[in-house]
């Protein structure tokens, strides 16, 4: 790699994030989402940043009375905005990695997000596992996938890491950058920072800890030549929004002064996976 590489993906998902759980507690969330991403959009087109989009397949589809679970409205805006990627976060928000998710009912999920994105002239190419949960890479190569985010820092089960990320959360550190590799036939981008929301004790993260974080993890990535990959879900953006929104422009204001400088390079999913397979 030339230069440091800045990545975004969003993994849109409304209720279906939680169709298995507690879903009700995040009904007026999931209500709240479409004007949070109608203004990331408008950061997008202002800074020129290319996304990912990683949508659950569910919101392909036009229901207006179940807002919180049919969202063609939202494709349809993502559509319109140049450099946006719509890549596939599943069907059903289906945990890949577990046991009942067999090989077949990995490809009914696979093949229908395929379908329903093919008759909106979209040509899936990016994958996000749910929960960060990889596994049935074949069937994503099979159906034409190129490249899939990798597991990341946050995906741990080690109780003594999840104390350190906890602690973490509240300081500026930096996070890991990465450089793309081949994994089973298809590019893996791992994450780097996961950019959380302020629900529960997160509230309590101070104003700009979350900027100066991803602004490390940007200066490491110009630094070492890797990609710096912060993804993040819309629907985390819709508490305190304004202080969230302000952090993320702050984000993409300073990756796109480092874009002008010539060190660092901006890319979908979908432009790293092209670029360096």
């Amino acid at each position: 790699m030339k230069k440091g590489v800045f990545c975004l993906s969003l993994d849109t998902e409304l209720l279906w994030g939680r169709h298995d759980g507690n879903w009700r507690l995040f009904e007026k969330n999931a209500l709240r989402v479409r004007p949070v991403i109608k203004k990331l959009l408008q950061l997008f087109k202002k800074y020129k940043i290319p996304a990912t989009w990683a949508i659950v397949g569910h919101l392909f589809l036009r229901n207006d009375t179940l807002p919180g679970w049919y969202a063609s409205d939202v494709v349809k805006a993502i559509k319109q905005v140049d450099g946006q990627e719509i890549g596939s976060h599943s069907f059903f928000h289906t945990r890949f990695g577990s046991t009942p998710c067999t090989k077949e009912r990995a490809e009914i999920e696979i093949r229908e997000c395929v379908r329903l994105a093919k008759k909106e002239n979209i040509k899936l190419e990016s994958f996000v596992f749910p929960y960060n949960s990889v596994r049935h890479l074949d069937i994503l190569k099979k159906y034409g996938f190129i490249c899939f985010r990798g597991d990341d820092q946050y995906s741990t089960r080690s109780p003594l890491k999840k104390i350190q990320l906890l602690v973490d959360l509240f300081m500026p550190t930096g996070s890991p950058v990465y450089v793309p590799k081949q994994t089973n036939g298809l590019i893996e981008i791992p994450g780097s920072f996961y950019f959380l929301s302020a629900r529960g004790f997160r509230r309590y993260i101070p104003k700009n800890v979350r900027f100066r974080k991803a602004k490390r993890g940007i200066d490491r990535a110009v630094a070492e030549k890797k990609i710096f990959h912060m993804w993040t879900h819309p629907i985390d953006l819709t508490i305190q929004s304004e202080d969230l929104l302000d952090d993320i422009e702050q984000i993409l204001a300073y990756a796109c002064e480092l874009r002008k400088e010539g060190v660092l390079s901006i890319h979908n999913m979908r432009q790293i996976a092209k670029q360096y397979s």
